[in-house]
């Protein structure tokens, strides 16, 4: 996965590679030397991804909470329907 930043148009690359951040440092090779601005800025977009992967975690959990209440909601409504469809039998 690769991040852009455009900032006062500077492009800042953050490299994820195999599960594992590889961020550009200066004197690293490949010949990119970030400022300490720009590394200040690549940490806070990474503290901001990690704490939208938190928030999207709970919304995920929140939304199988939903799809099991829908699901034994649907549940009951068909036991409820047999049980209505009984009663109109039996009238």
């Amino acid at each position: 996965m690769v991040h852009f930043l455009a900032s006062n148009h500077v492009c800042i690359l953050s490299f994820f590679i195999i599960g594992k951040k590889k961020s550009f440092q200066k004197g690293s090779s490949g010949g990119v030397a970030l400022t300490d601005g720009q590394r200040v800025q690549i940490q806070e977009l990474e503290q901001r991804d990690a704490d939208f992967d938190m928030q999207l975690d709970q919304i995920g959990e929140g939304i199988m909470d939903l799809q099991e209440i829908a699901q034994q909601q649907g549940e009951e409504v068909k036991r409820q329907s047999a049980m209505l469809d009984n009663v109109k039998c039996v009238s």
